[in-house]
């Protein structure tokens, strides 16, 4: 059974025989520096989620130089590929051009064509 009083601001409470006078505040006096080991761990996951970023946007960015690199070194194999090409096309019209009626003068066509020079 709970028996309070309140007798001019003050507040008497007969199970606990304790006694409040005015408004209560409660202070973390006596924690045993549990506080501050709360403070130092909550800046300590923050510094480690900070690095965690870093080192993400490090490897993002690694990962967008060398996709760049690689797409420059494609471009310029394909124009080596291309040029490639267009002296073989131009190679092929030469030895046509010399040898008429077979595809370009190659000893197979000769044979089978029975021509041979």
């Amino acid at each position: 059974m709970l028996i309070q009083f309140n007798v001019g601001g003050i507040l008497i409470n007969w199970d606990s025989r304790s006694w409040t006078f005015g408004p209560s505040l409660s202070l973390p006096i006596f924690t045993g520096g549990r506080n501050r080991a709360n403070y130092k761990f909550a800046q300590a996951a923050f510094q480690e989620s900070t690095a965690l970023y870093r080192q993400q946007v490090l490897v993002a960015f690694g990962e967008v130089e060398n996709s760049l690199s690689g797409i420059y070194h494609f471009a310029v194999q394909a124009e080596a590929t291309q040029r490639a090409v267009t002296s073989a096309r131009r190679a092929t019209e030469l030895a046509t051009d010399r040898y008429p009626g077979t595809c370009g003068g190659c000893r197979t066509c000769q044979k089978s064509t029975g021509e041979r020079k």
